[in-house]
């Protein structure tokens, strides 16, 4: 895999604990190996603005790693690194080229996308700049149980990777075309269900990595489900709490992305 990497200032047996957060950081390690070599394929541009912004206690405790992520903007890098490793094998098995992906972890309360402010409150994928936008502040939210929706509360490590892959989802959709072949959708629905199932498709990965620790399955389960709505007949309903989780779940239980494609066969 080519990266070249930008930074730019301003369920059964689980794998020991931590393990989750090991293996992305192992996953990181090598990617900064093959940039040192392929410095004109760029394919992930990082851009952070929280390099000195360090961990709270409570999140710190829980990195024991050798060279334990110290910000919460490393970590999401670690995460997004092990996500796109993850795509680019999938992908490549069928003879699609390895994705592109920017992204910008901010801090400021908001920031300007080509779609309008990227505020703390939410994390999109701006389709008109290529670009996923997401605060480290809401991440740490996420994390420690903080994010509430109508569908209940966010929770976890793999509740903040969750987000990151779902949103890492969306990116991919716009890239194979999703999008443009239903210009006609009547909601977001269909798009959100089927990259939350893509997200769980990348935990299923991570399960037969031997990373996931114990509970991992039950965060993103619940994180998931925090972001669905009962807005049913609004064009921005992104599917009830249960959709949302259910999707997730069968992309965590089959890995397959013919039942994710399903939802969008009818959008």
């Amino acid at each position: 895999m080519l990266i070249s990497i930008t930074h730019r200032a301003s369920s059964t047996r689980r794998a020991r604990p931590l393990a989750f957060i090991l293996a992305v950081a192992a996953g990181l390690l090598i990617a900064g190996a093959v940039h040192s070599t392929a410095v004109d394929a760029a394919v992930v541009q990082a851009a952070t603005h929280t390099a000195s912004q360090g961990l709270a206690p409570e999140l710190r405790r829980n990195l024991l790693l050798p060279r334990r992520p110290r910000t919460m903007s490393a970590f999401m890098t670690m995460v997004i690194h092990n996500v796109h490793e993850f795509w680019t094998k999938e992908l490549a098995t069928q003879g699609v080229p390895e994705p592109y992906v920017r992204y910008w972890w901010f801090s400021k309360k908001r920031m300007r996308s080509a779609c309008g402010r990227a505020t703390r409150g939410a994390p999109f994928y701006c389709r008109a700049d290529d670009t996923i936008y997401i605060s480290t502040q809401f991440a740490r939210r996420v994390w420690l149980g903080r994010v509430h929706g109508q569908g209940g509360t966010t929770i976890g490590d793999l509740g903040v990777a969750t987000v990151i892959a779902h949103e890492y989802a969306h990116n991919l959709q716009a890239e194979l075309g999703v999008y443009d072949a239903h210009p006609n959708a009547a909601q977001s629905k269909p798009f959100e269900l089927q990259a939350d199932c893509m997200a769980g498709m990348w935990a299923n990965h991570a399960y037969h990595q031997g990373i996931l620790e114990p509970g991992d399955v039950e965060e993103a389960a619940a994180t998931s489900a925090a972001g669905g709505d009962y807005n049913i007949n609004a064009r921005d309903h992104h599917g009830t709490p249960a959709e949302r989780k259910d999707a997730w779940m069968r992309g965590y239980d089959t890995g397959d992305l013919t039942q994710c494609a399903a939802y969008v066969a009818g959008a």
